[in-house]
């Protein structure tokens, strides 16, 4: 997932990273582009969040060949891997746009 500039994702990234979908991020000069930045730290998911705009480019383009960071944050979460997944309430919807399976 890419996140928007200068007003970072919130929830939107929460959902994200329970599913185990990379995101990344360009933190902005207010706390409200620094979100996602903060939660890829406390994961300890650095190279997600990008220095300038051409490392962000260049974060983007290297996710797209390679697809292991998925597995990086799903074992990144507190109770072990595949435990970010299973904390999507069964209701969620299953759909490309949320956690598909």
């Amino acid at each position: 997932m890419v996140d928007t500039l200068h007003w970072s994702g919130g929830n939107t990234s929460l959902d994200a990273l329970a599913c185990a979908l990379p995101i990344v991020t360009l933190p902005g000069r207010f706390m409200r582009g620094r979100q996602s930045a903060g939660m890829l730290r406390l994961m300890g998911i650095d190279e997600l969040v990008a220095r300038d705009a051409d490392d962000y480019v260049r974060i983007v383009a290297r996710l797209v060949e390679r697809r292991c960071v998925a597995q990086r944050i799903d074992g990144a979460h507190p109770r072990g891997a595949g435990a970010a997944s299973s904390t999507i309430p069964r209701r969620a919807p299953r759909s490309p746009s949320f956690c598909a399976a």
